[in-house]
């Protein structure tokens, strides 16, 4: 539901969404994959703990960031953009690179993306942390260098 509330948000303001999903697993990143599961644990154990004293609004904070998408959500997720006519790619291992390929090239227009290593791979224009409203930070690479 997250995600096809964003895409439903793009369509309905006639912007055409693209949608790229993490391929293999790179085994170069396997500490780095490491680290991130257990900061997911430990943001359901925060997340508990928030509830628990009734702070709901920051428990769903932590217990979105500890989100994992399974191979099994990606693929029924993929089943409902099939469906609905979006369009997607499997990248090859990490779909950042995957995502700032199609900017560079002008396939899209702008990426959207909670993850900073867009500006490494030098993605032209990215919209950083998009919420439920469609509003973010847009980062757009001609404009960095007058950055001080």
């Amino acid at each position: 539901q997250f995600v096809m509330h964003r895409v439903n948000l793009l369509r309905h303001f006639k912007v055409i969404p693209v949608m790229v999903f993490d391929g293999g697993f790179l085994p170069m990143k396997k500490e780095t994959e490491e680290e991130r599961r257990r900061n997911r644990e430990h943001n359901v154990q925060k997340a508990m703990e928030l509830l628990r004293s009734g702070n709901r609004s920051q428990a769903e904070d932590f217990f979105q960031r500890a989100v994992d998408v399974t191979p099994l959500m990606a693929h029924s997720l993929m089943q409902t953009l099939r469906e609905e006519g979006v369009e997607f790619f499997v990248a090859p291992y990490e779909a950042d690179a995957q995502l700032a390929y199609l900017a560079r090239t002008g396939y899209v227009s702008a990426v959207i993306s909670e993850d900073s290593d867009l500006i490494a791979y030098q993605s032209p224009r990215v919209l950083y942390k998009m919420d439920k409203f469609g509003n973010g930070l847009e980062i757009q690479m001609v404009r960095l260098p007058m950055n001080k």
